[in-house]
């Protein structure tokens, strides 16, 4: 990372971060298979329950098959994706202080692209 474009990460990143307001509503994880928010529901009630705490977890996962039909150097098909879990803490509804948010993300891909 060049200096430049790690100095507006950071800049960004710390001032960015004094204007977060806290988190809006607390979702509601409940509900049947088709109309609730999250594929794995309210985990019997804890999930609810710490959302109302301030604390929300989500997984995401994406993936794409792609395959070369003419040119290129190969013509093989290849499957690749990306997974994303996203920790999310409200500071207020944790009995912290308030006004502060904090998020952790991770991403991980895996596989190439087909060239």
């Amino acid at each position: 990372m060049k200096p430049r474009c790690f100095f507006t990460v950071f800049f960004f990143g710390v001032f960015g971060a004094a204007s977060v307001q806290a988190q809006g509503p607390t979702p509601n994880y409940s509900g049947d298979f088709w109309s609730r928010p999250a594929l794995t529901g309210d985990w019997g009630g804890v999930r609810n329950q710490w959302a109302e705490k301030g604390v929300t977890f989500e997984v995401d996962f994406g993936s794409v098959e792609q395959s070369v039909v003419d040119g290129g150097r190969d013509r093989t098909t290849r499957w690749s994706g990306w997974n994303q879990m996203v920790l999310n803490l409200d500071s207020q509804k944790l009995g912290l202080w308030p006004g502060g948010f904090l998020m952790m993300r991770a991403e991980a891909a895996y596989n190439h692209p087909v060239i």
